[in-house]
């Protein structure tokens, strides 16, 4: 039988006249320095720099500082910690070094500084958050059925929060499909919309937003969990398994990656290995397993993204779906929560109803529940027999 985990332990002294006091802490505080993003109320992006400084003359042995630049332009994390973080990192080094009455002075430098920089996007920070998904293994596809369907995703991650932050970009590039497929669909796809860090403190502005909006924030407040209302599907990190489980608003337990994920996991990254790649390849002889030329230097999150646009043309050029079809789309025909995930793009970017024809293969399917059935009893009786 496996122990209980105890991860910290504290000790408080309580007083009658200023009342409970924190004593110590183990382990204790470890992040010393760290930078991420979140959203003010107008929907502007903060980008900010964390730092802490030790200082035993000081009550708790250190002083907390955070340096934050404000930005209007239309940008992601990534992009701005690219082009700021030796400034903000040496800027907030600096304050911290300095006396008090000199902070004005050089936050008047810091932004002089960063509004002179030259601004040069690049596809840089995209190959830099292509990494991430290997943070989500398997649970990369339900994290982009979540993000192309418009559900409010939020991610339970420790500090730092850098990281946390990337992983929010990387979850937006999931959903991302080119000009080109979004101009044959009826409806174009929609990037989810990137809050980056949020809190308690968020409660209500997240209440205030669209439920069908879509957005994908990361947070280390595990208490926002059992707000059900706020989001549809939460991904957790703990020290267990390498790749996050899942949590669903409606749901009080937690999913841990499917076989079925798994298996197409294992495919995506044979893919990935390879110059030129079937879509499609463990299916022969389907309307939709064209062969399609990719270079070596394709990642997991391009081949992602040219699944997903796989998906929805077919979505666009056809009503009607066999097995052989859903199996060249890397669906299971079987899985109702595949088939309403379809059901879902159909309706929101090609703007018609799907069917599904499954006549030729029914013979697979009535020995199938046959078989379940009697592994049920055989398992039922076994039960009562122990």
């Amino acid at each position: 039988m496996a122990g209980f985990r105890f991860p910290a332990a504290f000790c408080a002294s309580f007083d009658h006249r200023t009342g409970y006091t924190l004593d110590a802490v183990y382990p204790a505080e470890e992040l010393h320095e760290d930078i991420f993003s979140f959203r003010l109320e107008d929907e502007k992006l903060c980008i900010c720099a964390y730092k802490r400084v030790m200082d035993d003359n000081l009550e708790r042995g250190a002083r907390f500082l955070s340096l934050g630049l404000i930005c209007e332009s239309k940008t992601t994390y990534k992009q701005l910690v690219l082009q700021f973080e030796d400034l903000l990192t040496n800027t907030i080094n600096t304050i911290s070094r300095s006396p008090t009455k000199q902070t004005e002075t050089l936050l008047k430098y810091f932004l002089n500084e960063c509004n002179s920089t030259e601004v040069v996007m690049s596809n840089t920070s995209l190959n830099r958050i292509q990494n991430e998904v290997y943070r989500f293994g398997p649970q990369v596809f339900e994290l982009q059925k979540s993000i192309l369907t418009k559900k409010r995703v939020l991610f339970i991650t420790h500090p730092p929060l850098e990281a946390a932050c990337t992983l929010v970009d990387f979850a937006v590039e999931t959903g991302r499909v080119s000009s080109e497929v979004n101009d044959a669909l009826a409806r174009p796809v929609r990037s989810s919309y990137p809050l980056y860090v949020i809190g308690l403190h968020d409660v209500d502005h997240l209440k205030q937003l669209e439920t069908n909006s879509g957005w994908v924030a990361c947070t280390t407040d595990v208490v926002l969990l059992d707000k059900a209302d706020l989001y549809d599907i939460a991904f957790l990190w703990d020290t267990d398994s390498p790749y996050p489980s899942i949590r669903y608003a409606n749901e009080k337990g937690t999913h841990a990656v499917s076989y079925y994920n798994e298996s197409k996991w294992d495919v995506l990254n044979r893919q990935a290995s390879r110059s030129t790649v079937r879509l499609a390849s463990w299916v022969n002889g389907t309307s939709f397993a064209a062969s399609v030329s990719i270079p070596e230097s394709k990642s997991i999150l391009e081949l992602l993204q040219i699944h997903i646009e796989h998906v929805l043309l077919a979505l666009k050029d056809k009503q009607t779906f066999s097995w052989n079809d859903l199996n060249a789309l890397l669906l299971c025909p079987c899985t109702p929560q595949e088939t309403k995930y379809l059901e879902e793009l159909a309706l929101q970017y090609c703007e018609h109803a799907i069917n599904y024809d499954y006549s030729q293969h029914r013979w697979i399917v009535r020995p199938g529940v046959a078989i379940g059935a009697v592994v049920l009893m055989i398992f039922i009786i076994r039960s009562y027999v122990k």
